[in-house]
């Protein structure tokens, strides 16, 4: 085999090693799109019920126990919906644009609303206790048990759940695509032959 065909032998193998690594980065740039749109999707329906909640909580009648508890959960659970609607979407919109780093600041305003959410659900399962009514042959169940508050709260910490997965795989795609500008034989022949 001469030189010539050794060294094209030589980039050929060059050549196919870096396209693995990018269809690799592909796929995983895929896997935090999708999961990026699975957690969009997750957060509009989970905070649509936190709002409802808002809204019928500054509608309805509290004992003044419960309004004082409520006065500054509520707040605290508007601006959860705020932060974790925005955090959702910055960090989903970067991870599209393939921005991963800045995609954090999305998952740490995420968090600081994942944070305010865990208080206001405190507050909501501290100001209507689970009770049964029993009046004559009927159970009247009231207030809020740990099953309804999963359903209609905690399911809203999926989200960045989905958006933290979503992050690693967008960080291992930048990790990814680094790499195979690292391993371009193009890049690295064209800088070897301006250096001589």
């Amino acid at each position: 085999m001469s030189k010539g065909a050794r060294k094209r032998q030589h980039y050929e193998e060059k050549k196919q090693a870096c396209e693995r690594v990018r269809l690799v980065e592909k796929r995983y740039h895929r896997y935090a799109c999708v999961l990026a749109t699975v957690s969009v999707l997750l957060c509009a329906l989970t905070m649509a019920v936190q709002i409802f909640t808002l809204q019928s909580i500054s509608a309805g009648e509290q004992t003044a126990e419960a309004a004082a508890i409520l006065s500054s959960a509520v707040p605290m659970g508007i601006l959860a919906v705020i932060l974790v609607s925005g955090g959702t979407l910055l960090a989903s919109c970067l991870l599209f644009a393939r921005k991963e780093p800045l995609s954090a600041i999305g998952v740490a305003l995420l968090l600081i609303g994942a944070a305010f959410l865990a208080v206001f659900i405190g507050a909501l399962a501290e100001c209507f206790p689970f009770k049964e009514i029993i009046t004559g042959t009927t159970v009247r169940e009231v207030g809020l048990n740990f099953n309804k508050l999963f359903l209609r709260h905690g399911t809203a910490f999926f989200p960045p759940l989905f958006l933290f997965i979503a992050q690693g795989f967008g960080l291992a795609a930048l990790k990814k695509r680094e790499l195979a500008a690292v391993m371009d034989p193009d890049k690295s022949a064209s800088t070897v032959t301006l250096g001589e």
